[in-house]
């Protein structure tokens, strides 16, 4: 009895496993069943040419109304041309479309709310596309590498991410008002797209939205964000529009945007975080508008053709190095009362510095390697200079110490080789490095200090080192 009952349970399991994911077949469409409707399902054969999807089949089990297009039922059909569908389908499936080549229109009706991931991902053919108000939930990757989709009009709620990246030859793109979400890299690598535009509606946007898209030129943005690496490495972006409650643009917004020439900032724009503008190459004009509260680390670094900036006074807090590498900045106007640590280092052609605000310190590197400053004085209520803020500024021949001067750190004017001509007002010494001043050119040096105090600097750490054996070098301020 164990013989003949071992290969029937063998059989059955065999049958379990290569069951087909669909319930019958009807003039050459499978569908699957659930409870008293169906959907349209994959099966045995591969869909070619055109098909035409009923609203209501009659299967053995009774009548039946057609409400979806499953989970991979036409994936692969590599010859299939068109699909036409009732109004009675209201979702399609994961990967439903995926890889059919030869896909050059799809309608997504009206009545569709569903679209899930994946849906017509390597669509190749496909060549535009419209998603209706009527989509209330769509999936991640949905258009993902369509490589001839050249037109895209979006009229859902949400965009998700990298919906259409890889969409090498989309250049029209209509983002509705009733768009809120955008996702991340929605339209990454989207290398035809040459101009865009974001609409106010848009409150909540992902990073990368646009990251790799080297066509495009002009961006209106018309929202409140720019997103963390939104544009980064949008080489051949010229133009940016920007709306005026724009209130933050996030970190790497526009990093290596080598094509930019100009940034104004809108009039409610309160943050810019790190590395926003990084390397942007050909930036020439940047006004910072007094709505500005902070600017982050490196926001502006190597943006090499930037010539005079204006510091407003609003800004409480910088990053690191915000200007760092601006080798063509020649003037600067601080209106502020806070300078960054290393600020304006290795920005080779600043001649000039004006303090509207004064700071109460000069921090670490913050001039260092500005070769082209040839004289600096610092205005009375500075009380620090820190490591290194001056150091290899070789042009620099005089500087005056105010007399509220406290502190001088170390190397902070180490390397100037120029310097011949130290003015410092303050009667008590400064508590001085004993490098600070390494590095200076000895010859003709003459130090300027109160009547009452020479002896005592003569004396003190970081300054007797500066006086010869033979001469002299520290002068008695005239009156």
């Amino acid at each position: 009895m164990r013989k003949v009952i071992f290969p029937l349970l063998l059989m059955a399991s065999v049958c379990m496993i290569a069951k087909p994911t669909y319930d019958f077949r009807l003039d050459g469409i499978y569908y699957r069943i659930d409870k008293k409707q169906v959907c349209v399902a994959k099966g045995d054969e591969l869909y070619e040419g055109d098909v035409v999807i009923p609203a209501h089949v009659e299967g053995v089990e009774g009548e039946f109304d057609v409400v979806a297009i499953d989970a991979k039922a036409f994936s692969g059909s590599k010859k299939l041309t068109s699909v036409t569908y009732p109004a009675s389908v209201t979702t399609i499936g994961e990967s439903a479309f995926e890889g059919c080549e030869s896909l050059k229109h799809f309608e997504i009706s009206e009545n569709v709310t569903f679209i899930a991931s994946s849906a017509f991902e390597g669509c190749i053919g496909l060549e535009d596309i419209t998603i209706p108000a009527s989509v209330v939930n769509i999936g991640d990757e949905v258009f993902k590498g369509c490589k001839a989709l050249f037109s895209a009009v979006i009229e859902n709620k949400l965009i998700g991410e990298n919906q259409f990246v890889n969409c090498i030859r989309l250049d029209s793109v209509v983002i509705s008002e009733n768009v809120t979400t955008i996702k991340k890299k929605a339209f990454a690598r989207c290398s035809g797209l040459h101009k865009i535009m974001i609409p106010a509606s848009v409150s909540k946007i992902e990073a990368e939205i646009f990251s790799g898209c080297e066509q495009l030129e002009l961006a209106d943005i018309r929202n409140t964000t720019v997103a963390e690496k939104q544009f980064a490495g949008c080489k051949r972006l010229q133009t940016v529009l920007l709306s005026d409650t724009l209130s933050l643009i996030d970190r790497q917004a526009f990093a290596n945007c080598v094509g930019l020439t100009s940034f104004v900032t809108p009039e409610r724009l309160q943050v810019i975080r790190d590395e926003a503008f990084l390397n942007c190459s050909s930036l020439v004009t940047v006004e910072l508008g007094n709505s500005l509260t902070h600017i982050g680390k490196k926001a502006f670094a190597n943006c090499s053709t930037v010539e005079q900036l204006v510091i407003p006074n609003s800004i409480r807090t910088f990053g690191e190095s915000t200007f760092q590498g601006c080798k063509r900045l020649q003037s600067v106007v601080l209106d502020n009362a806070c300078i960054s640590e290393g600020e304006f280092q290795n920005c080779s052609s600043l001649q000039s510095v004006t303090f509207q605000t004064v700071p109460f310190r000069i921090p670490k590197n913050a001039f260092n390697g500005c070769t082209a400053l040839t004289s600096m004085e610092l205005p009375e209520g500075i009380t620090i200079i820190e490591g290194n803020a001056f150091h290899g500024c070789k042009g620099i021949e005089s500087i005056v110490l105010p007399s509220t001067m406290e502190q001088i750190g170390s190397g902070a004017f180490s390397g100037c080789a120029a310097l011949h001509n130290i003015r410092c007002l303050a009667v008590q010494v400064p508590t001085t490095a004993n490098n600070a001043f390494s590095g200076i050119a000895k010859t003709d040096l003459k130090i300027e200090v109160p009547a009452v105090s020479v002896e005592p600097y003569k004396l003190a750490a970081g300054w007797k080192g500066l006086q010869p054996k033979e001469g002299e070098v520290f002068f008695p301020i005239e009156q």
